[in-house]
Formats: structure tokens, sequence, C-alpha cells
């Protein structure tokens, strides 16, 4: 396996409590998960720290904690921390970046200085298809790249000389291909709760359901609370229920109780076309069977079931799954498990950063 010598993220040591600005709870798992199973020892995390986080150093972790809208303090401050990196980045070392922001760019260029290899995970590429000459600059040191691990198919990376493989995710192996706590009718939408993240589409549509029982797990996303709170208010009725954001052992409880995981995403919403939810994944490692307003060229068609983002959609959605014999909806979910199994593993993981790296 590959020694990384360093990785340059965004992301907080811990999945637990609230975030700092930017940072997603399905990005910050990806991370952590990536600098365990990659064993990698020094990194940098470059996060914003508007909200009440201190900063903390040591020699696995170093947090670059920057100020919104204090380019030239952050600035510097990237310069001074730049000065220490020799002990991390000499000829021909290895270094892991997740994402390209514009503040990576310093480390990015200090490292190709070193004859570095470099490569990149690229979880959020809408800035390949930008006009803005940020964009366009993040751009052009991505095609300096050693190599890319995209999340997605995107058309534009074809149009580099980096070497580039694709991989939506990584899961952790689940004992038992289906979990059989399921209870029937039982539908989870979970994670970041926005507008163009299906929140207001599953809350209209359950509302006038009576075979169904909506879950909903996690936190408001691009909404204050009190916005958040008025939505769950308009459409309080006996098939929705909210529990809030869980810690992990309780959320897979909820998880494995479920027949149905949503992915509910706005199709015309620009960033929905460059990255890739990895709670589907995470939902067909246990077994469960995905509804999803987007179709994805990475996954195996027979794997999940597509709904247009609609009232209607759904309702023909549930209508056509309802009609379905018990044993073909457990064919997809065991062809679904399969599919994390073989494309998503650990092991597959480590196989694809060796083979960008050329090792």
């Amino acid at each position: 396996m590959t020694d990384i010598d360093l990785f340059i993220g965004h992301f907080i040591d811990s999945n637990s409590g609230e975030l700092p600005v930017g940072i997603s709870h399905a990005g910050n798992y990806y991370q952590l998960k990536v600098r365990s199973i990659l064993e990698i020892r020094h990194s940098i995390s470059l996060v914003y720290g508007d909200q009440d986080f201190s900063e903390t150093s040591e020699d696995r972790l170093h947090y670059m904690i920057l100020k919104h809208g204090r380019h030239f303090s952050n600035f510097f401050s990237i310069v001074r921390n730049l000065f220490s990196l020799s002990r991390f980045i000499k000829q021909g070392s290895s270094i892991l970046f997740y994402n390209l922001s514009i503040y990576d760019l310093f480390y990015f260029a200090y490292a190709l200085q070193k004859k570095a290899k470099i490569v990149v995970l690229l979880t959020d590429a809408e800035f390949l298809q930008s006009g803005t000459l940020k964009d366009r600059f993040i751009s052009k040191f991505l095609s300096h790249a050693h190599g890319i691990l995209s999340l997605r198919e995107i058309p534009a990376l074809k149009r580099l000389d980096s070497k580039i493989e694709i991989m939506p995710g990584i899961v952790s192996q689940v004992e038992g291909k289906v979990v059989s706590q399921k209870k029937a009718g039982y539908v989870l939408l979970s994670g970041s709760l926005g507008i163009t993240n299906g929140l207001v589409l599953a809350l209209d549509f359950f509302s006038d359901q009576s075979c169904l029982q909506l879950i909903i797990t996690g936190v408001p996303y691009l909404m204050t609370h009190p916005e958040f709170e008025r939505l769950l208010e308009k459409y309080a009725c006996p098939q929705i229920r909210y529990l809030g954001k869980l810690d992990y052992p309780e959320y897979l409880k909820v998880l494995t109780s479920c027949e149905y995981c949503l992915s509910l995403r706005e199709p015309g919403e620009p960033g929905h076309q460059y990255n890739f939810p990895s709670k589907i994944l995470e939902y067909m490692s246990y077994g469960i069977l995905v509804i999803s307003s987007l179709k994805y060229p990475e996954l195996d068609d027979e794997t999940y079931f597509v709904t247009e983002y609609s009232k209607e959609g759904l309702q023909a959605c549930f209508e056509k799954v309802a009609n379905l014999p018990a044993g073909q909806r457990g064919d997809m979910s065991r062809k679904a498990w399969n599919y994390v199994t073989v494309h998503c593993s650990h092991d597959v993981f480590e196989r694809k950063i060796d083979s960008l790296y050329g090792t």
C-alpha cells in the first residue's frame, strides 16, 4: 500500500456534534475514513473558525483556522505554515488532497515545486464547469495532478492528462447480506435536510399517505432552525416523524428498521450533477431498498429504483415497488449489497490509490 506523506483536507477529527462552516457530515466522515484506511500519519486541515472551534495542533494533525473575508490574514497564516512542511514534503513525496479550494493551491504549488506525486480525491467538481476566474484557476492546477479519484464519471475530466479512477464512495463490510428487522412501509430520509435535497417534496408526499411511514433524521441544510421547524409544523401528521440528529449506533437502529431509503435531489440543481450521495452506498450495504431521484451511471440499474422528482413520480414509484413480488425485491437488495462489496470496499479503495500513485 502506498505510504501517504501528507493529507490536506477540510475536516475535524470527530464526526459528532456541529461541524465548522463549509464541512458536511458526509464529507467529514469520508475524510476520516480515508485517513484511517490509508493509515495517514500527517494531515493538515483547513477549516473556517467562525464557530466555537478552537485550534489544536500536533505532529499527526495540524488545523489551519481560516476567517471569512480575511484573505490577507489567511494568506500569511498559510505561508508561515508552508515553511514547516519540509518535514513532510520532500522530493518525490506522495501528497493526497481532498477537493481543491483557493487556499489549497498554495500547498499544491509547494508540492509541485518539490516534484511530489499529487493525487486529488474529487468529490465536488462543479468548478470544472464554472466560468469564474477563481474556478478556472483551480481547474488549471487540477490538470497538474498525478492522479484523480472522482466520485462521478465527469466528461470534463477526460480533457486532463491526469490518471483518472472512479469510485462513488467507500463502505465498510457489513455482516449479513440483508438485515431482518425491517418494518414494512417504513421509509427513511436522512442527512442534510434542505429544499433541493427533497425535504419539502417528502413532507408533502407522505402527509397524504396512510400505508407509508416517513422517518427523518439529520440536520437542516441551507435554512435556519426556525424555518425548518415551521416546515415540520406545517406538515405535522402521524405518518411523519423527525428524530433529529442521532449518534451513529442509534442511527443504525433506525436505518435497519426501514424498508426503503430516499435519496431525493432536485435534478435541476447544478451541484447535484457533480457529487455522489454516499448515503446511497451506506443504505445498500445494509440491504435497504433505495429510491433515488437521480440516475447514476456509476451504479448498476438493477440495484436501486429511480423516481421522478415530484409527488406523482413518488406515487408511481412506490406503487411499482409494491406490485413487485417479495422475491424480486429481495434479489434487488442482494444485488445492491453485492455491488457495494465488490466496488466500494476498503480493499478496492487501496488498490485505486496505489494505481493512481503508480505503485
